[in-house]
């Protein structure tokens, strides 16, 4: 009997404690481990934990952590000496980093945080540091000179390097980073000015020209917001293999060579990845993946607003690339649009297979400058594109892949690619577009199979004084144009104009061309029609 009153009263004490606990939570969990020949001093001052010492090896300082968990309000300061330009972070322990608080650091120096477990960055996460962010579920960092940082093997390590970080090696078992949000709260039509990337102040966001880089496991977007600005977004899923890391003048850069198998990445409930550029090295967006998928209204975009020299968002899925599932206000897409004085961001689209389901692809200019170049490469099996329900946000029901002109003399982007199977259904189109005195770009396809239907469309329209597009369309077996759309009329390949603009050329090559049910193949003051 005296036993269980014992086991009571221990339950009780258990209970209270962790009562406690969820009542006043600490602002942040960080504890050192203690295998560093200087290990880091962390001392606590409210909601603030100031983490000093460390090793350091020249320029470079080196922390190494049992645990690191930021709480919602909670502050962390890396105190570093403003000469150290990589703060390298691993966690040696067995449990997750929750981020939901912000992480400080002095100067300009890099922040890398290796974490194998996983890393979760709250709604509530942000960063203030002068360099680049890098977050990875990797075993370890490797150095130029061969050596390495690890989380999982720290006996006996060598000594710590002043030699600049290389690559990410991976091990079996991948941690999962997930970043959560209130995802975008603004309309598709806001895109139509210059934002300011600091306009998404609930983002995890760096300082103009830096990278913020996510490798690791499967990465989970859920309402998240990434952003900066004239600097690079990149977002890396490996499954097997390692990664490499090269110095740029916007941050780091990264190779896939190595990486034999990839992890997925999802961006859902409205998430966002957003650059843009006033000057410099332009906007770069890359994200490397098996299985890619953009839905509930997500968003990847770029913006030039003034000049900048290179550029683009880059989107390589060994297997699928999706895009569905838009909201009423929101499509799921991905974007650029151009307000500056030079060319606007290329969109580059690698994949197996691609999906779209009432989404889009589109470059735009409303600028003197022309507007980004949409590329399909290395011969995707499969495009199929359908249309969906109309919404606020897209009252025809539309999907597709497009270039714009909007306004001024800006030429609009060109549309290239090889496709083995294309299929463009319940008005969803590839088309190019220019309402206003630029041209429209080409449209240049290769492929086996065209089909389209109940309203699909493909080609160059230009509403103005600007030139149509030129459509070339070869397909080595066959196209088939069937059926029309109540909306939006009939199923059409076409180069036309509803202007003062001349349309361009529209070139069909094909063994076999089927019209039926309504279909058609149409252009309008046409400079020149081949059907070969």
């Amino acid at each position: 009997m005296e036993t269980k009153d014992y086991t009571f009263i221990k339950f009780v004490l258990a209970s209270t404690f962790i009562s406690y606990l969820t009542i006043f939570p600490c602002k942040a969990q960080i504890i050192k481990d203690g295998t560093l020949p200087n290990t880091s001093i962390i001392k606590t001052q409210g909601n603030t934990i100031t983490i000093e010492g460390g090793t350091q090896a020249e320029n470079n300082l080196f922390h190494s952590f049992q645990n690191f968990s930021v709480s919602n309000g909670g502050i962390v300061l890396f105190n570093n000496s403003t000469n150290i330009q990589n703060i390298i972070s691993r966690v040696t322990g067995t449990s997750v980093s929750n981020i939901d608080g912000l992480i400080r650091a002095n100067g300009i120096a890099n922040l890398f945080l290796i974490n194998p477990n996983g890393i979760v960055f709250g709604q509530n996460a942000r960063l203030d540091i002068g360099g680049s962010f890098l977050a990875s579920t990797a075993n370890s960092i490797k150095f130029a000179d061969g050596s390495q940082f690890s989380a999982v093997n720290t006996p006996n390590q060598p000594i710590l390097t002043i030699s600049v970080p290389s690559g990410l090696q991976f091990g079996s078992n991948l941690g999962v980073i997930q970043v959560q949000g209130t995802g975008r709260i603004i309309q598709d039509s806001d895109f139509r000015v210059p934002l300011d990337a600091n306009k998404f102040s609930n983002s995890l966001q760096v300082k103009p020209d830096k990278t913020l880089a996510l490798i690791g496991g499967d990465i989970l977007l859920e309402g998240g917001i990434l952003s900066t600005k004239n600097g690079r977004i990149e977002l890396g899923s490996i499954a097997k293999g390692d990664t490499n890391i090269k110095q740029e003048n916007n941050g780091w850069s990264f190779s896939y060579d190595k990486t034999s198998i990839f992890g997925d990445i999802k961006l859902s409930e409205n998430a966002l990845v957003y650059v843009n550029s006033l000057k410099g090295e332009g906007n770069t967006i890359n994200i490397q993946g098996r299985n890619i998928r953009i839905l509930n209204g997500s968003l990847i975009f770029s913006q030039n607003q003034e000049y900048k020299q290179n550029g683009e968002i880059t989107v390589n899925a060994s297997e699928l690339l999706e895009l569905k599932d838009s909201t009423q206000f929101s499509l799921s897409a991905i974007f650029t649009s151009n307000f500056g004085k030079t060319a606007g961001e290329n969109i580059q689209i690698n994949a197996n297979k691609i999906n779209m389901e009432g989404s889009q692809i589109a470059t735009t200019t409303f600028s003197d400058a022309s507007g980004g170049n949409i590329v399909v490469n290395n011969n995707v099996d499969n495009l199929k594109i359908i249309g969906s329900d109309p919404s606020t946000v897209n009252p025809f029901g539309y999907g597709g892949i497009n270039t714009f002109s909007y306004i001024n003399h800006g030429v609009g982007g060109n549309i290239v690619g090889k496709i083995k199977t294309l299929i463009l259904e319940n008005r969803a189109n590839i088309t190019t577009n220019s309402s206003s005195y630029g041209s429209a770009g080409d449209v240049k396809l290769s492929t086996e199979n065209i089909t389209l239907k109940n309203g699909g469309g493909l080609g160059s329209t230009t509403f103005n004084m600007g030139k149509g597009g030129n459509v070339f369309v070869n397909a080595s077996n066959q196209i088939e144009i069937i059926g029309v759309s109540p909306s939006v009329g009939a199923s059409t390949i076409k180069a036309g104009t509803f202007g003062s603009g001349d349309a361009g050329i529209l070139e069909i090559n094909t063994p076999r061309l089927s019209i039926r049910e309504g279909a058609g193949v149409s252009t309008s003051t046409v400079s020149a029609f081949w059907v070969n």
